[in-house]
């Protein structure tokens, strides 16, 4: 009679804590009334962004990484004038969005993230087709070597067994 040892209960784990989502949620009020027009400025800049993650369909949302990336990039620099101190607050918010050329910035770098999004996946494809093509040719190369050194009997084409 073998008699079974008894584990003791793994003790349940650890929850979680809550408390830098606390903060999060305490310190947003606030960051909210004071910067609201950088808020306002980020939700305005940001609309290809959120306009790519809603129209790419795929699971990573690609489209919104490569536009996003540079949208950001192209509103950083007015996010940064805004908070520079010069004009405070709406009047910095309106200076910004009053101006063409922040706006041709922001749409311009995100317009080469479209750009980089659709050319992307061709130039690959392009790519590995050449080195597809050099490497079928490297084997076929090879292939007439050894048939040079080891005889017709090695090639595929004389040997119905290969096939």
């Amino acid at each position: 009679m073998a008699t079974t040892l008894s584990t003791p209960d793994a003790p349940p784990p650890k929850k979680a804590s809550n408390w830098p989502l606390y903060i999060a949620c305490g310190l947003l009020p606030v960051i909210a009334i004071f910067y609201w027009h950088v808020i306002a400025f980020v939700l305005l800049a940001m609309l290809p962004t959120f306009v790519a993650g809603f129209l790419d369909r795929r699971e990573g949302k690609y489209a919104a990484y490569a536009v996003g990336g540079f949208n950001l990039s192209g509103a950083l620099p007015y996010l940064f004038r805004m908070l520079d101190g010069s004009t405070p607050g709406m009047l910095g918010l309106l200076d910004v969005i009053s101006s063409p050329w922040p706006w041709l910035v922001i749409l311009g770098a995100s317009a080469i993230g479209w750009m980089i999004y659709y050319a992307v996946p061709i130039l690959v494809l392009r790519y590995q087709a050449i080195r597809d093509r050099q490497r079928i040719k490297y084997l076929r190369q090879r292939q007439t070597e050894l048939v040079e050194e080891w005889g017709s009997e090695v090639s595929p084409e004389n040997n119905a067994s290969y096939v």
